[in-house]
Parts: structure tokens; C-alpha cells; sequence
């Protein structure tokens, strides 16, 4: 009699056991649902994909993205620093870890204004990554905290003239108004904060400085940044997306002229 009362709670299990959706499908479907705007049920499917496949890489990715949501998107900053606290303590060695253990520090300091709490996560993530490419960000916030507006902007003189510099000169090379630069710099700093990078507009300017040595032609500004957003999107540094883009523009030019001198040499 126990046997028979058995089988069909055995069944029962196993039936539920396999009506569990794959971890890709639920996964998309919260990045479906946050594309919508929908934030509440994308932080409900967020969390469903690392309760029912917390061993699944996109527990990580989850997990990541719960806190960019409650970031980037409700600006509900203590909730994003305690889901990027979770992420570091779950996955330390995580491909986001730096940057989670970094926005820890600026969401302390920049929007909650927790001066003594945004010390400690910045010294944290000096102490794990002293060479990370966001190490010389921290060390300034570090630097710079509680500081007045006015005594920064002293600080910052310097970048802010370097930046108008850079501006006028990448206007030149790509034959575009300083406007229309600033706006897709603008955008690419967006499109790399939705996942997880921060990067100053600065930066970005010294990137498509480094990466356009010379007056361009055939190529738009927009087109450039947005293949360097590309490759740090998925997960090239600072540096190896100047050296990669460097070496593919640069085979490019040389083609064209190539193309240039081959098609005079017709005429001639």
C-alpha cells in the first residue's frame, strides 16, 4: 500500500523538477521585460533565474543586473549597493567584481553622500585592484571626498581644458561639429553604464583620440565609439579595445589607399 501511495509522489517530483524553464529562456525574458521598462517584474525574473539556477552562469549575469536595474533604472541607490555587495561576496573572482566593488564606493560618495562608507569601498577595491583601469577613478574619489564643488572644479581645470582640446581636435579629424561628438560621447558613456562600466567622457575622448591618429574619411565619429563601446561591452579593457580598433582602422586606411593607387594607375 505504501509503495502505491509512493509512486505518484515520486512522479509528482520529478514532474516538478523538470517543469523548471531553462536558465537562457528566463534569462531573456527579463531582459525583454526591462527593455519594456517593466523594472518590477524584471527585478522579480532577475531573481527567479538565481533562485531556480543559482549554479548557472546567468546567476552571475542576474545577479549583476538586478543591482545595474535598482541603479540605472529605479534609482533605488541602497538596494544597487547591497546587490553589488551580494555580487562580490558570491563571486569574488566574477568578471563584474571590479566594477560592482567600484560602484559600491561611487554610489556611497556621488548619491547617498556616505562619506566614511564610500572611503571603505573605495579602499577595498584599491586593496583587490591596485592596476585595474579604474584604480586612478577611485584613488581621485578617494581623494576628493567631501570636498566643495568649487575646489574641485579647480582640480578638474586642467581635464576640463585638455577635454575642450581633444574635442576640437577629434572635430577636425572627423569633420563634425564639437556637438554632435559630445552627443555620441555622451551616448557611449549610457550604453557602457547599462552594463557596468563607468567611463568619464575624458576617457572615451582619449580613446578616439588614440584611435584616429590622423584626419579620418568615410568614417563618422558615431560609428567609431560606438565599436569601441562593442568591445568593452564584451569584456576587452580600456587598452585592448584602443589596440584592436587601432589595428583595424589601420589595415582599413591601408586598403583604401591601396584601392586609391591601383585605380590612378587604370587611368594611367
Amino acid at each position: 500500500m505504501k509503495s502505491v501511495l509512493l509512486f505518484p509522489l515520486v512522479c509528482l517530483f520529478f514532474l516538478a523538477g523538470c517543469s523548471k524553464e531553462a536558465p537562457e529562456k528566463m534569462f531573456a525574458k527579463a531582459e525583454e521585460t526591462r527593455k519594456a521598462q517593466n523594472f518590477p517584474l524584471a527585478i522579480e525574473q532577475y531573481s527567479l533565474v538565481i533562485r531556480e539556477h543559482p549554479k548557472s552562469d546567468l546567476a552571475e549575469t542576474s545577479q549583476f543586473m538586478l543591482a545595474t536595474v535598482y541603479h540605472n533604472d529605479t534609482h533605488e541607490y541602497q538596494k544597487a549597493i547591497n546587490e553589488y555587495a551580494r555580487y562580490a561576496q558570491i563571486y569574488p573572482e566574477g568578471k563584474q567584481n571590479a566594477t560592482a566593488m567600484f560602484l559600491i564606493g561611487f554610489l556611497y560618495n556621488n548619491e547617498l553622500h556616505n562619506l566614511d562608507s564610500a572611503a571603505v569601498a573605495y579602499r577595498n577595491f584599491l586593496a583587490k585592484y591596485p592596476q585595474h583601469e579604474m584604480a586612478s577613478s577611485a584613488k581621485f574619489e578617494l581623494d576628493n571626498l567631501g570636498k566643495p564643488p568649487e575646489e574641485l572644479l579647480l582640480t578638474n581645470q586642467s581635464t576640463m581644458n585638455e577635454d575642450k582640446e581633444m574635442l576640437e581636435r577629434i572635430s577636425k579629424k572627423f569633420g563634425e561639429s564639437e556637438q554632435s561628438i559630445d552627443q555620441a560621447t555622451t551616448k557611449a558613456r549610457q550604453l557602457l553604464a547599462e552594463h557596468g562600466i563607468v567611463e568619464s567622457s575624458h576617457v572615451i575622448l582619449v580613446a578616439m583620440d588614440n584611435i584616429f591618429p590622423q584626419q579620418t574619411k568615410g568614417t563618422k565619429y558615431s560609428e567609431g565609439v560606438a565599436a569601441y563601446v562593442t568591445l568593452r561591452q564584451k569584456g576587452e579593457s580600456h587598452q585592448q579595445a584602443i589596440k584592436g580598433m587601432r589595428e583595424m582602422f589601420s589595415h582599413l586606411h591601408s586598403m583604401i589607399q591601396s584601392e586609391g593607387r591601383t585605380a590612378g594607375q587604370r587611368k594611367n
